[in-house]
């Protein structure tokens, strides 16, 4: 089987996926990653084929404090809230 696992450039989105890669390989699947470049070259260093796809964080990050200056006059408890919609549903969805 060929298995594409895709993911935005956050480790904490990353991290849990790997397992679950490292268990197909075992298993003798095909396995590919199509991620930002700085996680294709995490992943590239212990054995997974990759592609770069998406924006990076801090790219991601630049487009979203140009977008959205506002965010600045938010509370930072209440910023979370602004944000994820706004980064995962503008930012990195654009094509």
């Amino acid at each position: 089987m060929r298995v594409l696992f895709t993911t935005t450039p956050g480790w904490g989105h990353v991290h849990p996926m790997v397992p679950l890669a490292q268990a197909f390989v075992v298993r003798g699947d095909e396995v590919q990653w199509a991620a930002a470049p700085e996680v294709c070259a995490r992943l590239d260093k212990v054995g997974f084929a990759t592609t770069e796809a998406g924006l990076g964080e801090a790219e991601s990050m630049t487009m979203f404090a140009e977008q959205f200056p506002e965010v600045t006059t938010i509370p930072p408890t209440e910023r979370p809230l602004f944000m994820f919609p706004r980064i995962f549903g503008t930012i990195r969805a654009e094509p």
